[in-house]
Formats: C-alpha cells, structure tokens, sequence
C-alpha cells in the first residue's frame, strides 16, 4: 500500500527531486541493477480529511500475489455492463523510485525527505531514457542529479485525463 507517509500530491509547476538506488538491490538477468519496482495499483475514491474527495492509490491484489482483488472484481463487473465508472477501479501500472523530495506542500517550503513515487508509465520511460545515457550515475547518492518533476493540469479535461509529468 503506497500511504500518506510515502506520496503526496504534486505541486503544479516544478518539483524538484533526486531519484536513489533501490534499498534492496536486485540484479536483472542481465546483471542490471534493478532500482524501482514495477506495481499494479487502483486509484480509489476515498474522502480526505478536509472533507473533499481525492482517489488514494491502492495495490491490486491480483499484482503479484495472486489473490481475488475486489477492485478488479469490481471494474470487471462494471465493464461488462458498459459502465462509464469501471474506468474509476481498473488497474493502473506504476513504477515505485525511492526519492528525496525537496518540494513544498501547499505553498510552504518543506524539508527534504526520502518518500516513494509511483510514477506512471510515461515517467518511467524518461526515466530508463536517462539511465540509458548516464548509467548508474543516474542513482548515485554522491553523483547523481536533482530533476525537475514538471506536473502539468489541463482543467477541462478532468484530474484523471487532465494531469501530465515531465521529468527535466
């Protein structure tokens, strides 16, 4: 589960974040140092505590685990009735980095902290870009680089749709 203690919402306009090495490193079958996590998550409706509403991402079950996920059950159901609500329960593929985020939360500058990002598939393809030119230089605690993580909104096309990232 990817928690309050882990994730936040992104500020529009620039975050600024240094991605690590995985805390337990694995290789590839290629020898290839594996720093992220690949995950199947569902991004729930769940009320926040200032009364609001905002979708809490949740593991799926059926992941890695191999066990019935009730989200997924759910979507199904949904999607076999052609509902325009099964798109709120299917699952979204996401790629966990350990970071340090140097970013602000509601306007206020914050101290730096080590948090999760599950970032999306379009993230996480920028981001084998880079280490594909910078090598392991890319997750260097001594070496490596801050980026910019740019969160663009285009309102009229809703938070699901409407939200985008570049990394910089």
């Amino acid at each position: 589960k990817v928690g309050e203690d882990t994730y936040r919402a992104w500020e529009k306009g620039d975050n600024l974040i240094r991605i690590l090495p995985h805390w337990d490193v694995k290789k590839r079958s290629n020898g290839d140092e594996l720093f992220f996590a690949r995950r199947l998550v569902h991004y729930l409706p769940t009320p926040g505590r200032d009364g609001g509403q905002y979708n809490a991402p949740i593991r799926c079950l059926k992941d890695d685990q191999e066990e019935n996920c009730p989200a997924c059950n759910v979507f199904s159901h949904l999607k076999k009735a052609q509902s325009k609500k099964a798109n709120d329960f299917r699952p979204t593929e996401r790629y966990l980095y350990n970071i340090i985020d140097y970013g602000s939360k509601g306007g206020q500058q914050t101290e730096p902290s080590v948090v999760v990002y599950a970032a999306p598939f379009s993230i996480h393809k920028e981001v084998m870009n880079w280490v594909e030119e910078l090598g392991t230089e890319f997750w260097d605690i001594d070496n490596g680089r801050d980026w910019k993580l740019k969160k663009l909104v285009d309102a009229s096309k809703g938070a699901r749709n409407g939200t985008s990232y570049k990394l910089m």
